[in-house]
């Protein structure tokens, strides 16, 4: 196999660093958390779940990539375009040169994941939980490899994809800790994460459609050529019923409240949305901007409000 340096440095061009940002916001939630309820927080084991969570995401998106190359029977000479994030342009591939170099990449890339899990899950007590969940992980990133190039299991791709980026990493710091209001709290703060990101993959699906990716996955896709946008506006009702149904079960209101101050951003973000529907522009760097700003601002409230009421 002759290396291609040209390849390496598209495949480093395609790693989401914007899902990277999401997770570390969600670890550092998940942290102010931990301290919140009284539990001591291991900033190394913190490190240690980041890095371990990135490694996952890349290799699942590489992983994906891939299969695709198999799937979508792309004719010989035909260049496989990527688009990894809405602020850059599509990534071409040829997949009969790229595939050799994939292949090789992606064997190191599951022994460094191996390594660096054995690695890490000497810091832990509970080690047969974390294994199994580490089964879990390794079946979720299956999943959101293969739903990217199924219609049938489409559906899947969007929801795999935000577990691997917003949930399990929140998981893997929180697994060690045996509280019942902890667990709740925490599900407080990620669920609402996870809809918004998903209320942003949904705005990043509309400009495939624009752009006329010939790789789309996801069920949304299908929903935009549709028309069917309102779906989008699912999201963000979930984010906020799942705050106030917390709050009725437990969860303190002074740690909750301030992730309501995102409510008037996101309420742009739908009636930018609505506008589309009555034959308006598509504001496509505003509401790109937008769907991506409520998630880390949102994660911002959390942070701040868990810190300040750790003081």
């Amino acid at each position: 196999m002759q290396f291609n340096r040209d390849i390496l440095i598209k495949m480093l061009k395609i790693i989401p660093l914007w899902k990277l940002a999401v997770s570390l916001g969600a670890l550092f939630s998940t942290a102010g958390l931990i301290k919140f309820w009284g539990f001591q927080s291991n900033w190394i084991f913190f490190f240690y779940v980041f890095l371990f969570s990135s490694l996952t995401i890349i290799l699942a998106r590489w992983l994906q990539i891939r299969f695709a190359f198999l799937r979508e029977r792309i004719p010989v000479g035909q260049e496989f375009t990527v688009l990894t994030s809405p602020w850059r342009r599509g990534i071409d591939f040829n997949p009969e040169n790229s595939v050799p170099i994939f292949n090789f990449i992606l064997l190191v890339s599951c022994i460094v994941l191996m390594l660096f899990y054995l690695w890490m899950i000497h810091l832990v007590k509970n080690r047969l939980v974390n294994n199994i969940f580490f089964l879990l992980v390794l079946f979720l990133v299956l999943l959101f490899t293969y739903a990217g190039s199924y219609r049938k299991i489409s559906w899947i791709e969007e929801i795999s994809d935000g577990l691997l980026t917003v949930i399990t990493p929140s998981i893997w710091l929180s697994i060690q800790f045996e509280s019942m209001e902890l667990q709740l709290s925490i599900l407080s703060y990620m669920l609402p994460i996870l809809c918004l990101f998903l209320s942003f993959r949904f705005v990043f699906s509309m400009i495939m459609v624009e752009e006329d990716v010939p790789f789309s996955p996801g069920f949304f896709v299908t929903a935009i050529h549709k028309n069917s946008l309102r779906i989008h506006h699912f999201f963000p009702f979930a984010a906020y019923g799942i705050i106030i149904l917390t709050n009725l079960m437990g969860v303190h209101w002074r740690i909750q409240w301030p992730q309501l101050l995102t409510i008037p951003t996101v309420v742009v973000q739908m009636v930018l949305i609505e506008r589309i529907l009555t034959g308006k522009k598509f504001e496509r760097r505003l509401l790109t901007f937008l769907s991506f700003a409520n998630i880390i601002l949102l994660e911002y409230f959390q942070i701040t409000a868990v810190w300040i009421n750790n003081l």
